[in-house]
């Protein structure tokens, strides 16, 4: 149930808080159906890191996949982690002591 026709076709089975990707690769939340509408859903836009709710609308068309659940910004503590080099790889123990096999150079 992942192309145009499906969703479209089976649009009774959205729901609110689902999590998408458009075919324009945009990540979208479900929020409500568009008053008076029925078919068009308004929905929170997923930008860089965080949710932006700025009352877009979509169409069960524009939808190409559903997915498991919302992206998760890295935390800042896993962000400093991939910036910071491995002290492991720079030394290597030799016995009774460390020989360095790599400098950090700014």
């Amino acid at each position: 149930m992942d192309n145009l026709d499906d969703w479209y076709r089976n649009r009774h089975l959205l729901e609110s808080m689902q999590v998408f990707r458009l075919h324009d690769g945009s990540i979208v939340r479900l929020v409500r159906r568009v008053p008076g509408d029925g078919i068009d859903w308004i929905v929170d836009d997923w930008v860089g890191d965080h949710w932006s709710c700025e009352e877009t609308q979509i169409h069960p068309g524009d939808i190409a996949v559903k997915l498991p659940e919302a992206p998760t910004p890295p935390s800042q503590a896993s962000q400093q982690r991939m910036l910071a080099p491995d002290i492991g790889a720079l030394f290597t123990y030799r016995g009774s002591h460390f020989r360095v096999s790599g400098w950090i150079c700014p």
